[in-house]
């Protein structure tokens, strides 16, 4: 379940909404926890979970370096400088890929208001936002006045603020929809509805969903 999304993130770019349920990753469901860390932890992205402790399989202690008497190599081994020629092809493909190969990503399966849909997570962050990502002007970000509707009091006590809802949030959605007025957000919202609602609002440079009973 996607709680929060912050701003401006990659998340925010790809498409992820606070309320979303992220349920497989490349088309494998999700049934354990450690399924996402490839995804918050730089160090693990675009690696093959099959392949996970496979480079700490080493040769048994003792195995001779050579199976040619004396360690001597083969008639039919490459020499050095054919080695050295081979491993600089591989180099100059790698930065082929690198240079012009498709980006790669994570497919994530997501569920939202009842619709399944795919949503493409880049594995290199800076191949997707760039390094010439645009900057606000001057370190600042102006508010949008058209954005939502802003929350302008909680009063205590009420399922709103038991709910964790805070003035100066900015209503966005109302159960993935986004209200046409005012008058519409504040009957979805009456106390009379007979069923809870997922809001998903928008507090400083994030936006969270919040359930109201």
């Amino acid at each position: 379940f996607v709680r929060d999304v912050w701003n401006g993130e990659l998340a925010d770019a790809i498409g992820l909404r606070p309320g979303d349920v992220v349920i497989s990753i490349n088309a494998e469901l999700i049934l354990d926890v450690d399924q996402l860390v490839p995804l918050i932890d730089g160090s693990t992205r675009g690696a093959d979970p099959a392949a996970v402790g496979e480079a700490d399989e080493a040769a048994p202690d003792g195995a001779p370096a050579s199976d040619t008497p004396g360690g001597e190599a083969p008639d039919d081994a490459p020499s050095a400088d054919a080695a050295t020629d081979e491993e600089a092809a591989v180099d100059d493909s790698s930065e082929d890929v690198a240079d012009g190969g498709e980006l790669e990503f994570f497919e994530l399966g997501v569920v939202r208001d009842g619709d399944t849909l795919v949503l493409n997570l880049p594995m290199d962050p800076l191949a997707f936002v760039g390094l010439d990502a645009a900057v606000p002007d001057n370190g600042l970000v102006w508010d949008d006045p058209g954005r939502g509707y802003r929350l302008d009091d909680v009063r205590p006590g009420t399922a709103a603020a038991r709910a964790g809802l805070r003035p100066g949030d900015r209503l966005l959605r109302i159960d993935g929809a986004v209200p046409d007025t005012l008058d519409a957000a504040r009957d979805a919202l009456s106390a009379d509805r007979d069923t809870p609602v997922l809001l998903e609002l928008e507090r400083g440079a994030r936006r969270t969903a919040v359930l109201l009973p």
